[in-house]
């Protein structure tokens, strides 16, 4: 309990306050900060378990986009191989237009490719595809492997199909560092919470 004159100080009274006044108000303050206490101790569970759930969650999501990654690579290397043992071969023509992409390495390496688009015809349908070179093609068409019943699944004769790729594994590093900066955030509020 505080004295006289911390709580004259306190609540800005005068001290011409009769004591009754005084004792009167203290014990108001003192059953409001109560109060407090008890809300406080009423919600800090549940805040903390909210706070826990919140962090399972983001660790459950932190999984799903690395499993995803995981399942993209799996259904590019089971549509190759399924394109390597039953696929059909054709011609294709490249299109005149191709992007130029250049990707620069950490080490200050780069590596240069142009991508293309190509075209071709199964039983007077015609299906598209896109592949990368190293350096400028010679000749207007290529071989292509596809698979006869879905042309629209496939490659360039000689190398990976590698087309499917989910949005969580193109940006999987961004999603990564904000599923982390959060779970940190949230590790931060929950120490506070239990420790303050």
């Amino acid at each position: 309990m505080l004295s006289r004159s911390v709580w004259v100080q306190k609540m800005s009274l005068n001290l011409n306050s009769s004591d009754k006044e005084l004792e009167k108000m203290i014990a108001e303050e003192e059953e409001r900060n109560l109060k407090s206490a008890k809300r406080s101790k009423r919600l800090k569970p549940l805040v903390v378990t909210l706070v826990i759930m919140m962090i399972g969650g983001l660790t459950y999501w932190i999984y799903r986009v690395l499993m995803a990654t995981s399942y993209d690579a799996k259904i590019n290397e089971a549509v190759d191989a399924r394109l390597n043992t039953h696929g059909a071969k054709t011609t294709a023509e490249l299109d005149r237009v191709y992007n130029e992409v250049t990707t620069i390495y950490k080490g200050g390496g780069q590596y240069k490719r142009n991508e293309y688009t190509y075209s071709f015809n199964v039983n007077g349908e015609t299906y598209s595809g896109e592949g990368s070179f190293m350096g400028s093609i010679k000749s207007p068409t290529i071989n292509v492997v596809y698979d006869p019943e879905s042309p629209n699944i496939n490659k360039m004769e000689n190398t990976s199909y590698s087309r499917y790729e989910s949005l969580s594994s193109m940006y999987q590093g961004t999603f990564l560092l904000v599923g982390v900066v959060l779970i940190l955030m949230l590790l931060g509020i929950l120490w506070r919470i239990l420790f303050s």
